[in-house]
């Protein structure tokens, strides 16, 4: 079976890291099935925060972006090794913020991967606050992103009318995308702890409250 991958994208400081702190360390730590897993964590960005896993069955690696440009077949062969010299049950990705996602998708569709691995779930990961600012001053790679994912999370949201105002500015990019909005972390996570992995992650870190009707 393929490899299910998971993406967190999102700018730079949006809290794609520590979406992937919270979720993996709590998922391994209160999940006892998870504790079995082999997960493999790849990060193309680094920002302010540092992904430190707790545990032995979560491996890491780390692209330069200037490994990204200048050598993408490269990185797609140095996966496809790591995957067969380790058992690998699922893949999260940390994607670069100013590179177009198409390039993740080449990586992925390299004659290395693309039958060792599938697509599986896209998260983007917004701060309010910047978002408005930074879609008129960034190229085609933020809005890129935002269209490209599944769902949409959204970071301190000032207010109702704020949130209007965004999930409009959002659904002219990416029509009817579930957005959510980070609140009450710890009381919606035990709701959700046992849903399967994919809800795990919509909802673990900023124990996700929905605000959009279906």
């Amino acid at each position: 079976m393929p490899i299910p991958i998971y993406v967190v994208t999102g700018f730079l400081d949006a809290g794609k890291t520590t979406a992937l702190n919270n979720l993996l360390n709590k998922r391994l730590l209160e999940q006892r099935e998870a504790q079995d897993m082999q997960i493999l964590v790849i990060q193309f960005e680094h920002g302010e925060a540092v992904f430190r896993s707790k545990y032995s069955n979560c491996y890491l690696i780390n692209f330069p972006k200037k490994a990204l440009d200048q050598h993408p077949e490269q990185i797609s062969e140095q996966i496809h090794s790591c995957l067969l010299e380790r058992r690998c049950d699922e893949i999260w990705i940390e994607w670069n913020s100013v590179t177009p996602f198409a390039q993740l998708q080449a990586l992925i569709l390299h004659p290395a991967l693309k039958n060792k691995c599938r697509m599986e779930k896209v998260m983007h990961m917004a701060d309010a606050k910047k978002l408005e600012e930074l879609l008129r001053i960034q190229g085609g790679a933020l809005p890129e992103q935002i269209a490209g994912c599944d769902f949409l999370i959204l970071r301190n949201v000032g207010s109702d009318a704020d949130y209007d105002r965004l999930r409009q500015l959002i659904y002219n990019i990416n029509p009817g995308v579930k957005i959510y909005e980070t609140k009450q972390a710890e009381d919606i996570y035990l709701q959700v702890y046992r849903q399967s992995p994919v809800n795990i992650m919509v909802n673990v870190f900023g124990g996700i409250m929905a605000k959009f009707s279906s």
